[in-house]
């Protein structure tokens, strides 16, 4: 049967598409790389193994270009748990820019605080999501502070959080075992106790924090602080090295002087002298 005009239009329609297809065959999959945009995201950056696994699972998801590392650090009090410098040099390593907002009350409310540094960094880097490393509820609370900040002030900034009431020794597992994460003890509290600042985070040492039964597994609570020394996105390892001299004093520092401090618990963290370099080693 002989086509008429409007079948023999669709035909050379569709025999010109092949053909410029198969020059261009990004052509045929143009639908699918319409669906595939990724959102550009920050990470919420500490420098210890949970900001880590939240952006290592970004990755994974393959849904989020991550652009920047940001740190809202306090402008009163200096983190002696993650230290400027040890969060730079993980930065080199991820190769990422490392972003610091110093933040403070705004209308006596940090909340407002936080959203002034979070537009900020939106609109340096044009980012549509905020990711940390959150696991559980801070204290008394019954929400996410980042999220309410981002929710009330930054709506157009939602936060991600890929930890969100994780089973710990899941978290751990996959740190360790997965992801083959290595992790430094960069700070404890009482019942942990200075042998435990410089020492790495694996199986034996969960099985103890587990035996002692008042510990987070995760250190959620602040029991203890962990600096990541090599995960699969750094371009490079990094190692923790302490002073060996007798002048700089042992390798754990116990600190008395922490705002709001339990008179009752005490706290160390590394020798202000360690340093975080680029390991040698393969």
């Amino acid at each position: 049967m002989p086509m008429n005009r409007q079948q023999h239009t669709i035909c050379i329609l569709v025999l010109i598409f092949f053909k410029l297809s198969r020059g261009h065959p990004e052509l045929l999959g143009c639908q699918e790389n319409m669906t595939t945009v990724k959102k550009r995201a920050a990470v919420s950056f500490t420098g210890g193994k949970d900001c880590h696994l939240a952006m290592e699972r970004a990755l994974t998801s393959g849904d989020y270009e991550i652009v920047c590392l940001v740190v809202f650090a306090s402008k009163a009090h200096s983190s002696r748990a993650h230290p400027d410098t040890w969060k730079e040099t993980q930065a080199k390593a991820l190769g990422l820019p490392l972003q610091v907002y110093h933040v403070d009350k705004v209308d006596d409310c940090y909340k407002k605080g936080y959203a002034q540094a979070i537009i900020t960094l939106h609109d340096k880097y044009k980012i549509d999501t905020l990711i940390t490393g959150d696991i559980d509820y801070v204290g008394n609370a019954t929400s996410n502070f980042m999220t309410d900040v981002c929710k009330l002030h930054v709506p157009h900034v939602t936060v991600w959080l890929p930890l969100w009431h994780a089973h710990r020794e899941d978290l751990l597992r996959e740190m360790m075992v997965e992801r083959q994460f290595r992790m430094i003890f960069s700070c404890v509290k009482t019942p942990l106790d200075e042998t435990w600042i410089g020492r790495t985070l694996d199986q034996d040492a969960v099985q103890e924090i587990k035996a002692m039964g008042t510990v987070d597994l995760s250190g959620e609570n602040g029991e203890y602080h962990t600096m990541v020394v090599w995960s699969p996105s750094y371009q490079f390892p990094l190692k923790l090295v302490f002073d060996q001299s007798a002048a700089a004093g042992p390798a754990a520092q116990e600190l008395t002087d922490l705002p709001f401090q339990n008179p009752a618990q005490r706290v160390w963290v590394c020798n202000p002298t360690a340093e975080l370099r680029v390991d040698s080693l393969p």
